[in-house]
């Protein structure tokens, strides 16, 4: 599967639509995931501090509607029916205090949209209160696919992913479908990186193009790391480090060492990756 992918502008008019359809507070904490015939997967969420962790632990690997394509004949599934250590819903509970929560299913030709809906720290009874008021849930999950917060055009047109609390759009013809496999992790950090355009492409063209070992590779190189001193942080020989190396030369098409690096200060290439919260915990913890 593809990594996720993920729009901050989206999330935040996702937001304000649910906070206006529901300004009773019947449902205050709404996710979409999508799941393209192709093997994609694109998510929503109207709580940064959900996306955030969603990201973090890249719950696609985990998750049931991440994972399973429920039949056409299901208009909707209680989270209650789901399993309750599902990691999804253990940290539903602990960090929203929500647990009993529903989930919509749209089906479409080239896609299964799951709108996942609940009220923060509610009770049992809500499941009965989403089963009495599913005409107006279904009400707000039309409104929301009219409203022109279209996820489906955003994720043909562009691959989004959250960078640093902001949102970095990647477009397809600087990536192609394999490229970022395994890699949205160096595009995160609580930082906030103020990066000219320049930069920002310069840095994405890299990402594109190296792989998960040769990034980490390439970030000890940029942060003054010797061959030796990388072969022991990531455990392989020298002689890995050195055809490494060489091949992130030939990849980036530098004939030398020295020449990438500058450029790579230039445009701030290791400021970048330093703050990607995932290689600072595998790399320098």
């Amino acid at each position: 599967m593809e990594d996720k992918i993920i729009s901050g502008k989206i999330c935040a008019e996702l937001n304000l639509l649910t906070q206006q359809y529901f300004s009773d507070s019947f449902i205050d904490h709404v996710n979409i995931i999508t799941k393209y015939r192709n093997g994609s997967l694109s998510y929503v969420c109207n709580n940064e501090q959900w996306l955030r962790l969603y990201v973090s632990k890249r719950y696609p690997l985990a998750g049931f509607f991440e994972n399973n394509t429920l039949p056409e004949t299901i208009s909707y599934m209680l989270w209650d029916n789901l399993d309750p250590l599902d990691p999804i819903l253990v940290d539903s509970k602990n960090v929203l205090n929500l647990l009993h929560g529903v989930t919509f299913v749209k089906h479409s030709d080239n896609a299964s949209t799951y709108f996942n809906l609940g009220q923060k720290n509610s009770q049992r009874p809500i499941l009965f209160e989403y089963i009495k008021n599913q005409q107006r849930i279904l009400r707000f999950i039309d409104y929301f696919m009219d409203s022109g917060i279209n996820i489906q055009k955003h994720t043909e047109r562009n691959r989004l992913y959250c960078c640093h609390g902001d949102i970095e759009i990647m477009k397809n013809g600087d990536f192609t479908n394999q490229s970022l496999r395994g890699k949205s992790h160096y595009l995160l950090s609580e930082y906030n990186i103020q990066l000219p355009e320049s930069a920002k492409m310069f840095y994405q063209r890299i990402v594109g193009i190296l792989s998960v070992r040769q990034l980490d590779v390439f970030y000890l190189v940029l942060s003054g790391f010797t061959m030796k001193m990388i072969a022991i942080r990531m455990n392989i020989s020298l002689e890995t480090v050195k055809t490494h190396i060489k091949q992130i030369r030939a990849e980036l098409d530098y004939h030398c060492t020295p020449s990438m690096i500058e450029d790579c200060f230039n445009h701030k290439v290791r400021y970048q990756l330093q703050h990607s919260k995932a290689l600072a915990t595998k790399l320098l913890l």
